[in-house]
């Protein structure tokens, strides 16, 4: 409910999530629309798709299988009809392959030599500068 309040009620808007955080983006387009979806490092819970293991975490066991459940619910179906998705991937990510990715509804963007905190790659500006231009956003 938070994140919605947050979101503009006009002017054009552009939601990016990393990892679980793009899964909360996910959740959220389907009760707000939004221009434009950029997902960063999303584990593939999506249908045909299958994580790696999980890196080792702090998180307790039933911790990790309660964010991966609600990956699961989040990821379960596509983005509303006509909302132009991405998703960024690190090349070098141990948790989310290229392979599983590209079976989710959505395109696809690599960012070479990246792992999966990818939001530290120098190339990730320049990609997602490009897509956001392609999108209409910018200058």
């Amino acid at each position: 409910a938070v994140v919605l309040q947050a979101i503009p009620t006009r002017g054009r808007v552009v939601l990016i999530g990393h990892a679980l955080g793009g899964g909360v983006c996910l959740d959220v387009v389907r009760r707000r629309a939004v221009d434009l979806l950029v997902l960063l490092a999303v584990p593939p819970f999506w249908p045909g798709g299958t994580p790696l293991p999980p890196p080792r975490t702090a998180l307790s066991a039933a911790a990790v299988e309660r964010v991966e459940r609600y990956l699961r619910r989040v990821c379960a179906g596509p983005p509303p009809a006509g909302m132009p998705v991405v998703h960024f991937v690190g090349s070098k990510d141990r948790w989310v392959s290229e392979e599983q990715s590209r079976k989710g509804p959505f395109a696809v963007r690599m960012i070479h030599g990246a792992g999966h905190s990818l939001v530290h790659s120098a190339h990730l500006g320049h990609a997602l500068g490009e897509v956001l231009a392609a999108h209409g956003f910018g200058s």
